[in-house]
C-alpha cells in the first residue's frame, strides 16, 4: 500500500515555498520534513537543497544532521520503475531544525538496471523522488560497551537487557525474501539477475520499508 502513496512537490525557481516531502516516527516523535530548492538557470538541474523539519508530537527532538550531496537514480523494486533517490541524515536529541546542503545528480550509469536507461539531468514529473531517512548513531561502539553509563538508550537500534544491550531488528512479515530491516539498513541493495543468454550480473535497487518513504511527484 506504500509504495501507492504520492506526495505533490510543485517545481519553483522563485520565492520558493516549504513543500511537505516526507513524514516519519522515531524514538516517540512524530515529525514532517519539508523542501526548497535552487536551481541552475533555465533548468531544474538542482544546485542546492534546503531542509526543515518541523516536531509535532514526542518529547525527543529529532534534528537534522547531514543531506547527501548527490542525486542518483535507481531501479525501485516495489514500483518497477525508476526513481531519484535524496538522502537525508537525522539525529535524536539534536536541536537542528534547517540545514542547506549543495546537491547535484551523480551523472554514474554503472548502477543502471538496464543498459537502456537515459541519464537524468533534472527533475521531471516522469519519475518519482524517493526520500530516505537515515538516522545516526547515538554512541561510539566504545560507549556501547558499558550501558550502565548510557544516558539514553537508543531505541532505533538496541534494548536494555539488564547490564546488556540486544540488537533490535525489524521483521517484515509476509515478505517474499524474508527480509530483515534494522536502523543501520540503507540503499541501495544489491541482487543478481541473469539475462536471456544466461550471463549473471549485480545490480542496485531501492526498496522502502513498509509505511515509510514517501514518493515525491513533481509538478
Amino acid at each position: 500500500m506504500h509504495e501507492t502513496l504520492r506526495t505533490s512537490f510543485k517545481l519553483q525557481k522563485k520565492d520558493a515555498e516549504w513543500q511537505s516531502i516526507t513524514s516519519d516516527y522515531a524514538y516517540g516523535t512524530f515529525f514532517n520534513l519539508y523542501a526548497k530548492f535552487e536551481f541552475k538557470e533555465d533548468s531544474f538541474n538542482p544546485i542546492s537543497c534546503s531542509i526543515k523539519i518541523q516536531n509535532f508530537q514526542g518529547n525527543v527532538t529529532i534534528g537534522l544532521s547531514e543531506i547527501d550531496e548527490n542525486i542518483k537514480i535507481y531501479y525501485d523494486k516495489s514500483l518497477q520503475e525508476y526513481v531519484f533517490l535524496i538522502r537525508i541524515h537525522l539525529k535524536a536529541l539534536t536541536a537542528k531544525t534547517e540545514l542547506t546542503s549543495n546537491i547535484s545528480f551523480d551523472g554514474s550509469t554503472n548502477h543502471y538496471h538496464t543498459d537502456n536507461m537515459v541519464t537524468q539531468t533534472q527533475f521531471t514529473n516522469k519519475n518519482l523522488l524517493f526520500v530516505e531517512l537515515i538516522y545516526d548513531k547515538l554512541y561510539t561502539d566504545e560507549q556501547l560497551e558499558d550501558v550502565n553509563k548510557l544516558k539514553y538508550i537508543d531505541g532505533l537500534r538496541h534494548l536494555r537487557d539488564g547490564d546488556q544491550l540486544l540488537v533490535k531488528e525489524l521483521s517484515i512479515y509476509g515478505n517474499k525474501e524474508n527480509v530483515i530491516h534494522d536502523a543501520d539498513s540503507t540503499n541501495p541493495r544489491s541482487s543478481k539477475n541473469v539475462d536471456l543468454n544466461g550471463n549473471e550480473k549485480d545490480y542496485k535497487y531501492v526498496e522502502s520499508r513498509p509505511c515509510r518513504n514517501t514518493y515525491v511527484r513533481f509538478i
